[in-house]
């Protein structure tokens, strides 16, 4: 009981998000080739679709909610748009740690196992920010492709290390969207600088375009 609660004062103490110790992208920078969603001039986010034009067809929707923990959790929700321009049906998927909430408290000392999914905290924990993101068909299938990259080598969770934050930056990337490169924030001002990177890139100065793929390497 005294360790637990040692470690929870610390984590309160220290823990501003599920980001990185130095304050920049976490892991090594993604070193796949270039491909299709990184085409455009760094700095310049792929263009917005349109509903109007039948060019919107998918959604990608970053969420920042209050966790089990002080520093809180990113995910995503994606799937179909109508010709309205509302989701017609949401896929929930997160970096979480395979342990729950041990993980959660191992997480944020040493890495543990992580798995790709949601939590049944996502259906009824609070949303703090919400950023959605209309794709095309062309960017909807470079998400699919991101989100299985990933589970066939998901990484190890850390508090310090591999987290929400940078996976969200995974899947924006993929889509080719800007992306924050603090990580080390709380998961609601993350999706909110991800929002100014793409909506008013000219007034971000922490953000950038990067290789989309896994960056995880056995």
């Amino acid at each position: 009981m005294f360790q637990r609660t040692a470690i929870l004062l610390i984590v309160a103490s220290i823990a501003t998000s599920c980001g990185s110790p130095d304050g920049g992208r976490i892991g090594p920078t993604p070193t796949a080739e270039l491909g299709p969603a990184d085409a455009a001039t760094p700095g310049a986010p792929d263009p917005t679709p349109d509903v109007a034009d039948g060019s919107a067809t998918h959604y990608l929707e970053f969420r920042a909610r209050i966790g089990s923990m002080p520093y809180g959790h990113t995910y995503m929700v994606y799937g179909r748009l109508d010709e309205t321009g509302e989701p017609v049906d949401e896929s929930i998927v997160g970096l979480l740690p395979s342990a729950g909430f041990a993980g959660l408290l191992l997480g944020t000392v040493v890495d543990v196992p992580g798995t790709i999914g949601s939590s049944e905290l996502d259906d009824v924990m609070p949303v703090l920010n919400v950023y959605r993101r209309p794709l095309t068909e062309a960017q909807y299938d470079r998400l699919l492709a991101a989100i299985g990259r990933v589970r066939q080598n998901v990484p190890d969770w850390g508090l310090f290390g591999y987290n929400c934050n940078w996976f969200a930056g995974e899947l924006a990337s993929a889509v080719g969207m800007n992306v924050p490169r603090d990580t080390s924030v709380m998961p609601a001002f993350y999706v909110e600088t991800l929002r100014t990177a793409n909506e008013d890139p000219g007034s971000s100065d922490d953000a950038e375009r990067v290789a989309a793929g896994s960056p995880v390497e056995d």
